[in-house]
């Protein structure tokens, strides 16, 4: 099984990840760090403790403390948040093996800003053993209790495990409980989160910053397309795209391009920004339909490219996924997936921002009016 090192030395694998410290006290992100586990009554040595203080729990406002978190879950109020659509694979660095991400209206109304969330911003992650589960195994919550996060201080953190799960917990599965200040929440979750939004390999979904790494945001089932494989394949499937601006029919592919018989949709962002000349905005989408013919009624593949920063950083802000036919020449994996990530490394960077990176530099590289910023083509 592949293994992958996070940026504090350890290495995950398996389904929620098998944490090894390179170092001894080391920290790192979420369930991946040493430090003990706490709960509402304590725990593991070096718990934080469970938090009963904090606001009153509403709808879209988790509480604090283990057992009320945990009746609060049950009650299922987060799910009528803004939710991603399915199951998926973590994103680097999160050592959260599969899992489904949901956000309050704080954040989610706020995904595209740049400023840091407001007090009471909230998520929850579902974690679950295999993306085809359909029950979580256990849960990490977070919610912002004051209006400067303070360095994670001024979130409150919360993570529940299976028992049998490798991350440091308690006899009830509780690896964090309580605010960022002290114990595991500030070596585990803190140790982690403190670094979204920093650079390009800790910004894995547009508009993560401020401890937050994935704000589902509430555009996002129309404009922006989600990130990571199966969400984006499940969304894809919604046709949301369809409503963007389109070419009105399947052509062959345009030099330089590799990509045979395809059809290309732009979000508003694209559409609305097609004659300028300066770098996309924040936001900026594309769907490129694959085809085997250019009569074919149905794509046997897809292309998806998102702008997630300001400064497209030679294409390491960008936002890659490809998946392809299994026997397509272009290496893939056992899904047809080419590459799946932002464009800062592997496959995203190596393939994807490898031939984007050069759209309008030259005629050559001019298929389209309006070709630049790893865009060839723009639709009107």
């Amino acid at each position: 099984m592949t293994r992958r090192r996070n940026m504090n030395g350890f290495w995950r694998s398996g389904t929620f990840g098998l944490i090894a410290a390179a170092a001894a006290g080391a920290v790192g992100c979420s369930s991946s760090s040493t430090g003990g586990a706490s709960g509402a009554g304590g725990g593991a040595a070096g718990g934080s403790g469970g938090s009963g203080g904090g606001p009153a729990a509403t709808a879209e406002l988790p509480p604090m403390g283990a057992a009320a978190v945990e009746a609060w879950l049950a009650a299922g109020s987060y799910k009528s948040w803004t939710c991603e659509p399915a199951v998926h694979a973590a994103r680097s660095p999160s050592p959260h093996g599969f899992n489904r991400i949901c956000s309050n209206a704080l954040i989610a109304g706020n995904a595209e800003a740049t400023a840091t969330w407001p007090k009471g911003a909230a998520a929850v992650k579902e974690l679950y053993a295999a993306s085809t589960d359909a029950t979580p195994v256990g849960y990490a919550v977070y919610a912002k209790t004051a209006t400067d996060s303070a360095a994670g201080a001024g979130w409150y953190w919360y993570e529940r495990v299976p028992l049998d799960h490798p991350a440091p917990h308690d006899a009830a599965g509780v690896v964090a409980d309580g605010l960022g200040s002290s114990g595991p929440a500030m070596q585990i979750c803190v140790g982690c989160h403190g670094a979204a939004g920093s650079d390009a390999a800790h910004t894995p979904s547009l508009g993560g910053r401020d401890q937050v790494y994935t704000p589902v945001s509430a555009a996002a089932p129309a404009e922006l397309p989600p990130m990571g494989a199966a969400a984006v394949e499940a969304w894809l499937q919604t046709g949301a795209y369809k409503k963007w601006h389109c070419e009105s029919a399947v052509h062959a592919a345009r030099s330089p391009s590799p990509h045979g018989f395809n059809r290309i949709c732009s979000n508003s962002v694209v559409s609305a920004h097609a004659a300028d000349v300066g770098a996309w905005p924040q936001g900026a989408a594309a769907v490129k339909e694959l085809y085997a013919t250019a009569t074919d009624p149905a794509p046997v593949g897809y292309a998806v490219y998102v702008k997630t920063a300001a400064d497209s950083a030679a294409g390491a802000n960008w936002y890659w996924y490809e998946r392809v036919p299994s026997d397509s020449p272009a290496p893939h994996d056992a899904a047809g997936v080419v590459a799946d990530g932002p464009g800062s490394s592997g496959p995203a960077q190596q393939i994807c921002v490898g031939c984007h990176g050069a759209a309008g530099s030259d005629a050559a590289h001019t298929s389209s009016l309006g070709s630049h910023d790893q865009i060839y083509t723009p639709v009107l």
